[in-house]
């Protein structure tokens, strides 16, 4: 048995694109059943590991921060 290393997901077909734009690349050879819907996928992008819905979640905050920020200007925030 071949050693593997590496980090990996099992990804729905249905969000595949959005995985891959993020870095992920199906893991072709990775040896398990086979469901219809999902696939493994290893990553393979440069950098911090990039997962699309901790991303969205990250971001959200992000957003919700700006929201509360202190207006820079002294102003109400309006």
């Amino acid at each position: 048995m071949a050693k593997r290393g590496g980090i990996y997901h099992y990804v729905s077909d249905v969000d595949a694109a959005e995985w891959e734009a993020h870095g992920w690349v199906r893991a072709e050879d990775f040896l398990m059943p086979k469901r219809a819907d999902h696939a493994v996928y290893r990553w393979a992008g440069s950098g911090p590991v990039s997962i699309p819905y901790l991303d969205a979640e990250r971001n959200k905050q992000l957003a919700d921060l700006d929201c509360i920020w202190p207006d820079p200007v002294g102003g109400d925030g309006e």
